[in-house]
């Protein structure tokens, strides 16, 4: 059986939207796919309604990136829900999901003061990585990670120190 059990779509730091990669992976004839974002559930429904008609078992998963203080460990945590049942993580991840997004709006209020660019904005960030669409609503089902601020600065020319200076910051408002 070919399997693809760890992929991420554009709701977190994937290229392609759930159904795309699930035809991506249908014309390479996988037969099983663990969609695994980074703290979001939201792309589930497409991807399982994608699989379910591509013929692919799908299995609905997450990425939980953490630290283990005690050993100075930094990795990630696939869980895999193979029975669809994934509400109480999904309650736990949203924490993360706002962290993250709090993370991103305090880099770009600090790139805006320490590089003069005050046309940084979380929305234009957002807009360039899923496109602009009229539904709001979609705005907030995106986790957003390391690599959408790197691209957004890059793309706005900022110059940056990435891991010193911005997405590592503590959170202070």
């Amino acid at each position: 059986m070919k399997v693809d059990l760890h992929f991420h779509s554009k709701y977190s730091d994937g290229l392609y939207w759930p159904d795309e990669l699930v035809n991506k992976a249908s014309k390479i004839g996988l037969e099983m796919l663990a969609l695994t974002d980074h703290d979001t559930f939201s792309g589930v429904d497409v991807f399982l309604k994608s699989t379910k008609a591509n013929n692919i078992i799908g299995i609905p998963a997450i990425e939980i990136d953490f630290i283990d203080k005690s050993f100075g460990f930094k990795s990630e945590l696939l869980g895999y829900f193979p029975e669809g049942k994934f509400e109480n993580t999904s309650n736990y991840i949203s924490y993360f999901m706002n962290l993250r997004r709090k993370i991103v709006e305090i880099s770009i209020r600090k790139a805006k003061e320490v590089f003069n660019c005050p046309d940084l904005d979380i929305i234009e960030l957002i807009e360039n990585k899923i496109g602009k669409t009229n539904q709001r609503s979609m705005y907030e089902k995106i986790s957003l990670t390391k690599p959408d601020i790197f691209r957004y600065f890059n793309d706005k020319n900022v110059s940056h120190s990435f891991r010193d200076y911005f997405y590592f910051t503590k959170l202070k408002t």
